[in-house]
């Protein structure tokens, strides 16, 4: 099982998603479900962590 970054639920997939920081010079990567992926909960529509 992984982890996601941002809820922190034990899921069966994580997906790779980077953003901007504070600074939008650098991005940050995150692995999140798919529940909180900005483009992954649009195609798992209904399937949150």
């Amino acid at each position: 099982m992984a982890e996601c970054d941002h809820c922190g639920s034990d899921v069966v997939h994580v997906w790779k998603h980077r953003r901007a920081t504070d600074t939008m010079t650098y991005r940050t990567t995150e692995w999140l479900c798919s529940g909180c992926h900005p483009e992954m909960g649009e195609v798992f529509a209904g399937g949150h962590c």
